[in-house]
């Protein structure tokens, strides 16, 4: 699974307001993980259910950056792997005066090692919840510096509170903003209003609070500070601003190894992959066992062409996970470094474990992976079993994957008429899906044949219905790019529609932009549709310079729309780039496979023709 990918899926599961706290160390220091369970509230009539939230969560905020420390929230110890001790407690109170009884256990033993009570004046709350801090400090790391309590009204302190405990993301989001307004010198609170707004896909409001947000800038702690840029930046899309706000919050909190691998992904959005692989590697040394950093790690490295090093960081990923997802990722990366057949195996693997993870693509990868290395046989065979399974799994998009293989294994009168088949069959709610991706792949040699089809196909009410419509009619008719208001995809619509009508210069320019815009370890197809143009247009040592030595990995969204674009015209553009550094036999074994897998398209610029010249070479 590619970097992005399963990054996104980690920091989700860990996201800012799970706070895990720990610090750079040595790899002969231990790191100590303490599990903080809920705490208690046995004041008379549990009058304190707010206080008792928010000492949990003032816990892990105070103690965020301490070396050596990872805190998570957890409702038993069991719930957090590898936790080495356990702090649980409550409040009770006596006489208008709190009490916080706090209890901390080693684990396994669950014997107690330390016991407090602080005892503090109710209207003193805040000064109670620092001294539960400095006692826990001084239990398990002594000198490690707190940081600020960042809530100090009560009434902010109970929309705090109701946020931490909502039962739905939009109540929590309408929490944290009363928190925010009642104290607006709270970071902690406009952080959740923010971010929460975001998670739940009202870009508006989040931007209403980071707004709300800026004018207070001066009272808010730097963590704080640095996460609101961050969202702000991710908002804007704008991964370079994205990274240099993660460079703040690494700075505030440089023992956050989540904090890092955030760094990592914002810096391999913007394709600074050496930055990336420092910034994962600071977040392994605080945080070895997690399995997740080794794979974005070992992806870091590939986007460099670093692929033995990739290999290693793979393998050690391999060593922490027993997943499918290890022997992909594996895949994956022999995939990018041109070892086809190893790549083959290790995606075989990754599905011999589960068949249905990713939704079986790692069954389809290995057969990419038999296509590039010229094994048509092989290839068949893989894609039979794939398919078969996929039929089995009740996998809707089944049909049409078998027309999409079709198409790019030559068979291309076999691909239309399964194609037409599934469009024109009325009752069949993929139908307008069918007319699409047989329009786009008609396109460059019968337009009005591709433009006919989406004429008679039904009106895609669907989102992604009508994404697969707008591809197929940039192809056939560039004025359609003008309604589409996604300035990106109205970029990438462009560079497709001239890459069909093969006006090879205006698509190299246009790819290259749609390039420049993506981020890093995306741009597969992109990259790819660059060189192909560049060498279409006799451009080839600027295609040479755009593949590097790397191949290309697409995802599964994107093999819907660019598979018979990139496939097999990559080998055309590695048997011109060989042509021109005078490598005959490479040059004359990519137009061999080049010809092999364009069966019977139409050879609309001549480049099948070229190719078959090449036995003069």
């Amino acid at each position: 699974m590619s970097f992005r990918r399963i990054l996104s899926l980690v920091l989700l599961a860990a996201a800012p307001l799970l706070l895990f706290s720990c610090r750079r160390r040595e790899p002969s220091e231990r790191t100590l993980r303490v599990a903080v369970l809920p705490f208690e509230d046995h004041s008379p009539g549990g009058s304190r259910p707010w206080l008792a939230r928010i000492l949990t969560f003032s816990l892990l905020r105070q103690l965020e950056g301490a070396p050596r420390l990872q805190l998570a929230e957890a409702r038993l110890a069991a719930d957090l792997p590898g936790a080495t001790h356990e702090l649980a407690g409550f409040l009770a109170s006596r006489g208008g005066v709190v009490e916080a009884h706090l209890f901390l256990y080693q684990l396994p033993s669950h014997k107690l090692s330390r016991h407090a009570v602080f005892a503090q004046p109710a209207d003193r709350w805040p000064r109670l919840l620092q001294s539960c801090a400095e006692f826990l400090a001084a239990a398990l790391q002594p000198g490690a510096t707190l940081k600020p309590l960042a809530v100090s009204s009560e009434g902010a302190a109970e929309h705090l509170a109701d946020a931490l405990s909502a039962p739905s993301p939009a109540a929590a989001r309408d929490a944290f903003r009363a928190a925010a307004e009642a104290d607006p010198s709270c970071g902690w609170c406009w952080v959740g209003w923010a971010e929460t707004s975001a998670r739940i896909g009202d870009g508006n409001d989040a931007r209403s609070a980071l707004e709300a947000a800026s004018r207070h800038r001066q009272r808010l702690d730097p963590i704080s500070l640095a996460r609101l840029d961050v969202l702000k930046a991710n908002l804007e899309s704008d991964p370079r601003r994205a990274a240099a706000a993660l460079k703040d919050l690494v700075a505030a909190s440089p023992a956050d190894p989540f904090a890092n691998a955030r760094l990592a992904e914002a810096l391999v959005a913007s394709r600074e992959y050496e930055q990336a692989a420092a910034a994962l590697r600071r977040a392994i040394e605080l945080d070895p066992s997690n399995g997740a950093l080794w794979n974005s790690l070992a992806y870091a490295l590939a986007y460099m062409e670093r692929f033995d090093d990739a290999l290693d960081a793979v393998r050690r990923y391999a060593g922490l996970d027993s997943s499918a997802n290890p022997p992909d990722s594996l895949g994956e990366i022999l995939m990018m470094a041109g070892r086809f057949r190893e790549a083959a195996d290790a995606f075989r693997q990754s599905y011999a474990k589960d068949r249905n993870f990713n939704g079986g693509a790692a069954m389809e990868k290995a057969a990419l992976c038999w296509l590039l290395q010229g094994d048509q046989r092989h290839m068949e065979e893989t894609i039979r079993i794939w398919l078969r399974d996929r039929n089995e799994a009740g996998d809707r998009m089944a049909e049409i994957h078998t027309a999409r293989w079709e198409f790019l294994s030559g068979r291309t009168a076999a691909a239309r008429d399964r194609f037409l088949a599934l469009a024109r069959d009325a009752a069949n709610p993929l139908a307008p899906i069918a007319a699409s991706m047989l329009a786009l792949r008609l396109a460059p040699a019968e337009p009005a044949a591709a433009a006919s089809l989406l004429s008679n196909a039904a009106a895609p009410r669907d989102g992604l219905y009508q994404l697969y419509a707008a591809y197929a009619a940039a192809a056939v008719n560039p004025s359609s790019i003008e309604s589409v208001r996604d300035d990106r995809l109205r970029a990438e619509l462009s560079a497709l529609s001239l890459t069909c009508r093969r006006n090879w210069g205006a698509a190299a320019a246009a790819w290259k932009n749609v390039r420049e815009r993506s981020p890093g370890g995306t741009d597969g197809p992109w990259r790819e549709l660059l060189a192909f143009s560049l060498a279409s247009a006799g451009r080839t040592a600027e295609a040479a310079a755009v593949i590097g030595k790397s191949w290309p990995l697409l995802s599964a969204g994107q093999m819907q729309f660019y598979d018979f674009l990139v496939y097999p015209a990559l080998f055309y553009t590695r048997a011109e780039i060989a042509r021109a550094e005078g490598r005959a036999e490479e040059a004359i074994r990519y137009y061999d496979l080049f010809l092999r897998f364009t069966g019977d398209r139409a050879d609309l610029a001549q480049q099948a023709a070229r190719a078959r010249a090449a036995a003069r070479l």
